[in-house]
């Protein structure tokens, strides 16, 4: 493996987080409570030109403090875009509209805030997919959900992008383990992908590796980027890295060997595949 870091003179880092308490409270009741982290932090931290900022659970459905990094990043020379969480109320043309012009390009659904209930999940989808499209912008769908639910959803999120070409955005490889490499599950999933339907983090692998760090996740990385040689992947470090449940306590991860792992990945399987997750497919995406 190459001990160099990446690029940065293109690449997207399409999952990180900016928090002030201070500034921008959290939700009462948050289950986690992080501390300042700002866009500024992010620019040193990641080696990454460009970053798609994601709304967590702390910060409920306000969007002012998305809006603050993306314009301190576009401020900084980066590319900034934003994936929000919205109450669907709130989606009504013009404020999606006036989001869109700020760098927005997709809205967050959160198993924290609405649980996995697939029949919940396919209305949710459906609704929110029609605001989008009745404002005349193109947004993802993005969301934090299980490889079961995600598999549920297939029909929906077929029919969707057939009616109004709707995109999917999977947080974190599916929440999968890395025992998942063989799941069959994973078979129509990407077939989804290939068609254009859905595209995959590579992001949050530290979480879900059980402790025995992202290396575990060789396998089903590989599959993954097999599967159309890279085609709708997308990297993500889910930095500042916050850790579950326990108040405000940040966990440390190796960006640039994460970085490395998966170069080393995308590279052993050709075909330009790096080329696409650490730049390309976020670039269509998050035009």
């Amino acid at each position: 493996m190459s001990s160099s870091t990446p690029s940065a003179s293109q690449g997207w880092d399409t999952h990180c987080h900016v928090f002030d308490p201070v500034k921008h409270p959290y939700i009462p009741h948050t289950p986690y409570a992080p501390p300042r982290r700002t866009a500024e932090d992010l620019m040193s931290a990641i080696p990454a030109s460009n970053f798609v900022i994601v709304m967590s659970v702390p910060e409920g459905t306000s969007t002012a403090h998305t809006l603050e990094a993306i314009a301190s990043l576009q401020s900084a020379g980066r590319k900034g875009r934003g994936t929000v969480v919205m109450d669907p109320i709130r989606m009504v043309p013009g404020e999606l509209q006036r989001l869109h012009h700020a760098g927005v390009r997709s809205v967050r659904i959160h198993t924290l805030r609405i649980g996995e209930d697939v029949e919940v999940l396919k209305t949710l989808f459906k609704d929110t997919a029609r605001r989008i499209d009745a404002a005349g912008i193109q947004w993802g769908i993005d969301a934090q959900l299980s490889l079961k639910t995600w598999s549920a959803l297939v029909p929906t999120m077929t029919k969707l992008h057939e009616e109004l070409g709707t995109v999917f955005v999977v947080d974190h490889i599916f929440c999968c383990s890395p025992n998942d490499a063989d799941n069959p599950v994973l078979d129509d999933l990407l077939d989804l992908v290939r068609r254009g339907i859905m595209y995959v983090k590579l992001s949050g692998l530290d979480r879900y590796s059980a402790g025995k760090g992202f290396q575990a996740f060789g396998p089903l990385v590989r599959r993954l980027v097999s599967a159309d040689r890279g085609g709708g992947l997308l990297f993500g470090s889910d930095w500042p890295h916050v850790v579950m449940g326990q108040g405000g306590q940040l966990s440390e991860v190796d960006t640039a060997a994460h970085l490395r792992f998966l170069q080393e990945v995308c590279e052993n399987v050709g075909e330009g595949a790096w080329q696409k997750v650490w730049n390309d497919n976020a670039e269509t995406l998050y035009a």
